[in-house]
């Protein structure tokens, strides 16, 4: 099982609220992920590949193209990237295990450990005067097609779909092939994680299926 799946997201991807990283004495602070039970170690069961799951909790699509910027792809690796949610922003520091997020009208400082602490920073002033969806639809759209076109440039295999259908825009300029498959319709039919809030393990699965059917048809 030398080929990998590598898996980019938020925590969508991470796998947050799942029983192996969900702390019951602290439900508000995750344990270190990914889970096991998200959808990228379900998926790679499917392809027969093992995993690496660098899903984030809270990562906007900057930080998520941050992250792959920075990782060490080899040729094999089958990458599946689970774009988020158009709320977020970041600003990254010089040492690039500190990002500002921003999400949600609140401002974290996530840790390159996993770990998240309260705090100010420049983001919170660019969510709160610049934001909008529409530029942010276009940002992200901008981001797809940067990242489809450097992997594929490196001869990696990719597969890019979103976290709601609605976020998806036809731009003249778009080139990139989304998946079908989006996690909003799938999880709002089934039961949360143990935080309530989350993908439960049942919707998990279903994710990885349905990416599963879609990947099996392009490869």
């Amino acid at each position: 099982m030398n080929k990998r799946l590598v898996a980019f997201g938020c925590s969508l991807t991470q796998g947050i609220g799942l029983p192996d990283i969900f702390d019951v004495r602290d439900p508000a602070t995750p344990l270190l992920g990914p889970s096991k039970l998200a959808w990228p170690n379900k998926l790679a069961k499917h392809l027969n590949c093992s995993v690496v799951n660098k899903g984030h909790a809270g990562a906007s699509n900057k930080q998520i193209t941050w992250n792959i910027q920075n990782f060490s792809f080899k040729e094999d690796d089958i990458v599946v990237i689970q774009w988020t949610h158009l709320d977020r922003f970041c600003i990254i520091r010089d040492n690039s295990q500190y990002v500002d997020q921003c999400y949600n009208d609140e401002i974290v400082t996530m840790i390159s450990a996993g770990r998240m602490e309260q705090g100010q920073g420049q983001s919170k002033l660019f969510f709160k005067h610049f934001h909008s969806i529409s530029d942010m639809e276009v940002d992200m759209h901008t981001r797809i097609d940067y990242i489809n076109f450097l992997l594929e440039r490196k001869g990696i295999t990719v597969f890019n779909f979103l976290a709601e259908p609605h976020y998806k825009r036809s731009f003249n300029w778009f080139e990139t092939k989304l998946l079908d498959t989006t996690i909003g319709p799938i999880r709002h039919k089934l039961p949360t994680a143990l935080d309530n809030s989350h993908p439960g393990e049942e919707c998990m699965q279903v994710i990885a299926d349905e990416l599963y059917k879609e990947i099996t048809e392009l490869l």
